[in-house]
């Protein structure tokens, strides 16, 4: 397994000083993907409001962003351990629909394989098994994962993936534009919660 971060603190206190830095110019690109490591740095450190402040930063800095399942598993915690449970939640609802095998791995299941189409490599199982797993799955407490486990097999999300799983299903076999606009819309209203079934 590859270690992506460093356990020394005074090296990961140094790369935040150097992110932050680049960042401040504001000619600086981002081709690297630094700006997804900023929170994960803060949260190796233990220091979840510096991954608050990161995060607020980072969210209106990128606001078109796709999540990515790492930052996300991150900026999660970091929430949760400021006792924003609601804010979470939605953000691990986020992630989830982002990559719907980051959780099972996360409690050492093996997810199934889903059949359908992922926007890119990031959705797939691949993407988690060959990122910084070892570094960041263990800075959960026994009681944050305990969470964890009870909001991925609550039956309302286990409800809404199996919804999403069918229409991401439906819109592969679909070519109308209208047809796949209108199952693009509820799918995206599945991912957030906020299920009306408009499509027959």
């Amino acid at each position: 397994m590859n270690n992506f971060f460093t356990t020394d603190p005074k090296k990961i206190r140094e790369r935040i000083k150097r992110y932050e830095r680049a960042f401040k110019d504001p000619h600086h690109d981002d081709g690297a993907g630094k700006r997804f490591l900023l929170g994960q740095l803060y949260m190796l450190m233990g220091d979840h409001e510096g991954g608050l402040k990161s995060y607020a930063w980072y969210k209106k800095a990128f606001p078109d962003d796709i999540p990515e399942a790492f930052n996300h598993l991150c900026w999660t915690l970091a929430l949760l351990r400021s006792n924003d449970e609601k804010a979470a939640k939605a953000k691990l609802r986020e992630l989830v629909f982002d990559n719907l095998y980051i959780i099972p791995i996360f409690l050492g299941e093996t997810p199934s394989k889903h059949d359908v189409r992922h926007g890119s490599n990031w959705s797939e199982p691949a993407y988690i098994l060959e990122g910084p797993m070892s570094e960041l799955f263990v800075i959960w407490n026994e009681s944050e994962r305990a969470w964890l486990k009870n909001e991925w097999t609550s039956p309302s999300l286990q409800t809404d993936i199996s919804k999403y799983l069918q229409l991401q299903k439906r819109l592969s076999k679909t070519s109308s534009p209208d047809a796949r606009e209108k199952i693009i819309r509820e799918a995206d209203r599945v991912a957030r919660g906020q299920y009306l079934r408009v499509v027959e």
